[in-house]
């Protein structure tokens, strides 16, 4: 850009239009005579000599076109509605399933539901209870507990004699009970007279569970492994209950607990007896701890009358151990395992 300079009286002016001969001093007052505030100039934007410069410089063009935005009349214009999924499906409640008759049946229209029945219709988080006390004889098959469900008989107990008021009697044809839900609970029921004379479990069968068994009678039960209960994987818990008069061709006349973690309280395990190892207790590669437990009177030829424990850990706290013993191991066998006493 270049600055055009006007001679004005004796010497030149330049594009500030200040004049290089004037003496500083008067250089303060304009061309009109008024004297410049301080800090400001007054300034002549006189003679752009090039101003085809400025005229070259292309405008700035919008090229947003307008015609192409489609118009939308206000009354075709709504808003989406706001879609909320239904979870009313997915929230399930629980129910209670009320036995009300000791036959072990199956009938859709005999107006009554039968425990067989009830267990077949609970879902996960289901409650089975009784209407009445008495004793249910199986029909030889055994019962299957496929949910995550608890049988709670404490409605119907025998206060009087200070027992379940509901027995279950497998009538030595088959396995009492065959539990394969996740977490099960068994409260306030006799069980006797399970019979697996070639597996496990004459009472109680359970694997992968996670089982509670309070306030129950497991007796005069017979199986090659676990007269009583067999549990395998997951874990065990009994607390006031009696485990008594079972036996097994092999090992755990009362109890025989494989991998699994078991915990007795209370109650007691006594008059078991086995072939081979742990006439009251045989627990193997898991862990078995008992606390304020009666362990009397129980039998196992090789080892471990009372509790046989190996590859695992044991621990006892208080109760009492007074057993007839065995011919080899004594009353507690804890082989190849942790003891704690």
């Amino acid at each position: 850009m270049f600055f055009k300079s006007e001679r004005i009286g004796a010497g030149r002016r330049n594009f500030f239009g200040v004049n290089k001969n004037q003496p500083k001093r008067e250089r303060a007052k304009s061309g009109d005579g008024r004297r410049a505030a301080p800090g400001s100039s007054l300034l002549r934007m006189e003679g752009l000599e090039d101003r085809a410069l400025l005229s070259a410089v292309p405008p700035v063009v919008n090229s947003f076109d307008e015609s192409n935005v489609p118009f939308v009349e206000e009354s075709s214009y709504s808003v989406p509605a706001l879609s909320i999924p239904d979870i009313s499906s997915a929230v399930t409640e629980s129910s209670t399933f009320v036995v009300t008759t000791l036959d072990d049946v199956v009938d859709a229209n005999d107006g009554v539901l039968s425990l067989r029945e009830a267990l077949a219709d609970a879902q996960d988080g289901d409650s089975i209870t009784f209407s009445a006390p008495g004793t249910i004889v199986l029909s030889g098959t055994r019962l299957e507990i496929t949910r995550s469900i608890t049988i709670d008989a404490a409605s119907v107990w025998n206060v009087e004699n200070n027992s379940p008021g509901v027995t279950i009697d497998a009538n030595c044809q088959s396995t009492a009970f065959n539990v394969s839900g996740n977490d099960v609970e068994i409260k306030g029921l006799a069980v006797v007279n399970g019979y697996s004379p070639e597996g496990c479990g004459g009472g109680i069968y359970a694997e992968g569970v996670f089982l509670t068994i309070t306030n129950c009678s497991i007796s005069s039960n017979y199986a090659y492994y676990g007269g009583g209960i067999y549990a395998r994987e997951g874990s065990l818990t009994i607390t006031n209950s009696s485990i008594s008069y079972n036996s097994s061709d092999y090992d755990g006349g009362g109890i025989c607990a494989y991998h699994v973690a078991a915990t007795l309280e209370g109650g007691s395990i006594s008059n078991n007896s086995a072939i081979h190892e742990g006439g009251g207790i045989y627990a193997r590669e898991g862990s078995l701890t008992t606390k304020n437990c009666s362990i009397s009177y129980n039998y196992a030829f090789y080892g471990g009358g009372g509790i046989c424990a190996r590859e695992g850990s044991l621990t006892i706290t208080n109760g009492n151990i007074t057993d007839k013993s065995s011919d080899y191991g004594g009353r507690i066998n804890s082989g190849q395992g942790n003891r704690k006493i």
